[in-house]
């Protein structure tokens, strides 16, 4: 489904170890990593991980935790501050959002598949 919205290339969490993939997306992005990642999972180790593949100055939104799903082993210094990387969380959404959100799928519902994702 990710090539449907666009995607360029797809890496398969079934099919590699973390080092893999964290290895795969800085080749991807020639060794700098992602300037933006947005975590749906909400796993400490995907948190870890994210932060680990994440460019010099990126965001990482994380929103995937909504409920208690354990510590995370960050280091200040290496994944936030040596990166002057931003993080963002987002839980729940207040229902002034559900009306633009309507208008946009339906805007661009001929360019993507908005009825096969599940939320």
């Amino acid at each position: 489904m990710a090539k449907e919205f666009g995607a360029d290339h797809l890496v398969n969490a079934a099919e590699a170890t973390p080092e893999e993939r964290i290895s795969i997306v800085k080749d991807l992005t020639h060794g700098r990593g992602p300037d933006v990642i947005v975590d749906c999972v909400g796993s400490p180790e995907v948190f870890i991980e994210g932060l680990e593949m994440l460019s010099n100055g990126g965001i990482f939104i994380e929103e995937g935790a909504f409920v208690e799903t354990g510590m995370a082993k960050v280091s200040p210094h290496r994944h936030i501050l040596a990166k002057n990387a931003r993080l963002l969380g987002m839980v729940n959404h207040a229902f002034t959002g559900y009306y633009p959100s309507m208008k946009l799928m339906q805007k661009y519902g001929k360019y993507f598949p908005f009825e096969k994702i599940v939320t």
